[in-house]
């Protein structure tokens, strides 16, 4: 199995363009300790989701336990903050 880039495929797919997509978890938004911001997209991930990121992840030789790198080679980074979606049923 190979890991791909399926949210920005998928975001691609819908001609959604993530680098457009407002950044909350930069600027000036005050930060919150239940959240991590990843500079490299300036969005970031938090509360339960962000306790599923970093508890899950690759096993990457030499590394015992799970570490932060094993998170990021497994989910990558966010491509857009916590943000609401309409379902083609119409539920939010």
């Amino acid at each position: 199995m190979l890991l791909g880039r399926l949210g920005a495929q998928r975001l691609d797919q819908q001609g959604r363009d993530w680098k457009s997509f407002p950044r909350i978890g930069s600027g000036t938004a005050i930060p919150r300790p239940d959240c991590r911001t990843f500079p490299e997209t300036g969005f970031r991930v938090c509360r339960a989701l962000l306790d599923y990121y970093t508890s899950h992840g690759l096993s990457l030789p030499g590394q015992p336990g799970l570490s932060f790198d094993e998170s990021l080679a497994l989910f990558g980074l966010p491509l857009s903050d916590e943000r609401f979606e309409r379902l083609s049923d119409g539920r939010t």
